[in-house]
């Protein structure tokens, strides 16, 4: 789950399971589950951890927000975008022009089994 700051983060974590949750398609638990219930027929290697970093306004997190598919399904059957209670929600804390919005990255690496 995307990193901005302590009591944003909580509000986007509530947004994410409980308001938009359901229209999550059920493929997206592989995504939340790091990809780690895929069957992997290859020996695993451990691989570094990796986190993407943007500074970003209230309004490109806005916008990245309504490319969710599950906001968009939200959309599509209420009528109305969950979006703007979330932004309300949000705006006290996003104190700055820009704030750091972190992302991370998950990798599965492996090589093939060796046949003795």
């Amino acid at each position: 789950m995307l990193k901005i700051k302590p009591e944003i983060d909580a509000l986007i974590d509530d947004f994410y399971k409980n308001i938009v949750g359901p229209y999550w398609d059920a493929e997206r638990r592989l995504v939340d589950e790091h990809y780690r219930t895929i069957p992997f027929p290859f020996e695993e290697i451990p691989s570094s951890e990796f986190v993407f970093s943007f500074q970003w306004t209230l309004e490109e997190f806005e916008g990245y927000l309504t490319t969710w598919s599950s906001v968009q399904k939200y959309i599509n059957e209420r009528g109305t975008s969950p979006v703007e209670s979330l932004l309300k929600s949000v705006k006290p804390f996003w104190d700055s022009k820009r704030l750091a919005v972190s992302f991370p990255l998950f990798l599965r690496c492996g090589r093939v089994k060796k046949s003795i």
